[in-house]
């Protein structure tokens, strides 16, 4: 969580461990009613992110209700961009309190379609086929003995984590990563 103050000691620990998986965890809330954090971003560029002491919303629905995607947008490049300035290379995003997939809209604004087009592409399939990883529906999780699921009734969303071999990792992220970087496919 890039916008909170214990974050400065990520940097170092990520030099120390250069083989440690470190994702950021995309935070556009501040729950805790005593301890509070606001943007990376400059507030005047964000405005509609931050309640009135000029910290992040407290919910997820105050945010989905306030937020004005091209400031989301800026937010999230804001931490993106802070914890690679910091030496932080992530491994994977996700949200905070689930609060970029309050909406449609939210998930279009965090997600670029650089990063769909990525997911979706033909390279990234084969990663998925060559180290023998199936993805499957939610549908379809019962009759998975290897998954952990975090239902999130509101939204009709599950969050699966399902554990795979560290080669498996290694070699689907790293086409991941071949896919982001090639040149924008045109249509």
């Amino acid at each position: 969580m890039v916008p909170c103050p214990w974050f400065a000691e990520v940097p170092a620990y990520a030099k120390a461990h250069p083989e440690a998986d470190l994702g950021l965890h995309l935070t556009l809330t501040a729950e805790c009613q005593d301890y509070r954090w606001g943007p990376i971003a400059s507030r005047a560029l964000v405005t509609s992110l931050v309640g009135p002491d000029g910290n992040f919303y407290a919910s997820p629905d105050d945010v989905a209700e306030h937020a004005k995607l091209n400031e989301v947008a800026t937010e999230i490049r804001a931490q993106i961009e802070r914890a690679k300035a910091m030496g932080i290379e992530p491994s994977h995003l996700d949200a905070h309190l689930h609060t970029l997939y309050q909406t449609p809209e939210l998930r279009g604004a965090a997600w670029r379609q650089r990063e769909l087009d990525a997911m979706l592409s033909p390279e990234f399939r084969k990663a998925l086929e060559d180290n023998h990883v199936i993805l499957i529906g939610w549908r379809d999780m019962g009759a998975c003995n290897s998954c952990v699921l975090y239902p999130r009734k509101k939204l009709g969303l599950v969050s699966v984590h399902i554990q795979i071999s560290q080669s498996a990792q290694d070699g689907i992220i790293s086409s991941l990563r071949s896919a982001i970087q090639a040149p924008a496919r045109t249509p």
